[in-house]
């Protein structure tokens, strides 16, 4: 079989199958949605869910809000300026945080992504009184506590200012690593 005559045959192979890898990789890293915008993580505030330099898509249809959801927050009211965050307190809860743990109506929240630095105890913003969260907002900590601006310093958020959800990492950049081959194609938790 000559090259030519192999290429005549394979090439509406290729025609058929490109779209439908293309479509089956679209739908793996957005979850199928229509309304899907690029994000770039800049901080270490979701580490280690999320690391500076991940890029992700979000999923703009997707609002819903219950705890231990990422995401995609205006930050403290900015107007602006755009955040990642996990969900920790919902309407009517009591949230407060101690030594960087939650504890909601009264008992610690079981956190495996929840990244705690060990002196955790004498940092200024580990510590935060109970708070009641009012309705229609919820209280949104970031993983890596000891550097995330969250609602420990602004408070309870609207949920209408819950932009989306994070679905996939699509690409990610370490500036001294380079490429994160593994961290690709992973969704988010």
């Amino acid at each position: 079989m000559s090259a030519r005559s192999f290429l005549r045959g394979a090439f509406p192979v290729v025609v058929v199958i490109t779209p439908l890898l293309l479509a089956a990789a679209y739908i793996w890293l957005t979850g199928g949605s229509l309304d899907v915008r690029a994000f770039r993580l800049p901080s270490a505030s979701m580490m280690n869910t999320l690391l500076p330099g991940d890029m992700f898509f979000v999923d703009l249809w997707d609002r819903s809000v219950h705890r231990a959801a990422v995401v995609v927050i205006t930050c403290g009211g900015s107007g602006d300026l755009w955040c990642v965050s996990r969900v920790i307190g919902m309407p009517g809860d009591t949230v407060a945080v101690r030594g960087h743990f939650a504890y909601v109506n009264g008992k610690p929240l079981r956190e495996p992504y929840a990244r705690i630095m060990p002196n955790s105890e004498t940092d200024s913003v580990a510590n935060r009184r109970a708070v009641v969260v009012a309705p229609d907002h919820v209280w949104v900590l970031g993983d890596n506590r000891a550097e995330s601006y969250d609602s420990r310093f602004w408070g309870a958020l609207p949920i209408s200012e819950v932009h989306g959800r994070p679905v996939a990492i699509y690409w990610s950049w370490d500036g001294e690593a380079g490429v994160r081959w593994q961290r690709m194609g992973r969704r988010i938790r």
